[in-house]
């Protein structure tokens, strides 16, 4: 079942919401659902990004990192301007059961979705941490999935 639309954001709405900034601020835009739980983020591989000339300049892939932190940021965007509004900021404190399953390449879209474990996504002890499903796409083909902890300091 698809939520309806609650926001879309543009890249300098995200920078009101998200501390990130270039060269790693990974979101161009962003869709909330309505009930603020979830978030899908695209973010433009630029095959100019500095990143590509020294991971496998061969055959250049964007690393592992940037596509967990690209899902993490998916998630704070979710966090920050849906579930839980707040000045504080969003940080990967945690990646759990993390897959990657095809490589994302230079000139490819990322696709990242995330969504709220739980209602209100606390769960664990503390009132500033939250655990969200994550997954990125290329071409509608799954790419990675896990699951992240986003604590708020």
């Amino acid at each position: 079942m698809r939520k309806k639309i609650k926001m879309i954001l543009d890249k300098e709405q995200i920078k009101k919401i998200l501390p990130h900034r270039e060269p790693f601020l990974l979101a161009d835009t962003a869709t909330l659902s309505q009930d603020g739980m979830q978030a899908q983020t695209s973010f433009y591989a630029d095959p100019e990004m500095g990143i590509f000339k020294g991971h496998f300049p061969d055959e250049p892939v964007l690393p592992g990192a940037y596509i967990i932190e690209a899902m993490a940021q998916c998630a704070g965007i979710a966090l920050l301007a849906g579930v839980c509004p707040s000045d504080q900021k969003p940080y990967l404190s945690s990646v759990s059961r993390m897959r990657f399953i095809r490589p994302v390449r230079p000139k490819d879209t990322l696709i990242c979705r995330a969504s709220a474990l739980e209602p209100g996504g606390a769960v664990q002890s503390g009132p500033d941490i939250y655990e969200f499903t994550v997954s990125a796409q290329v071409n509608a083909l799954q790419a990675a999935k896990g699951v992240i902890t986003i604590t708020l300091r």
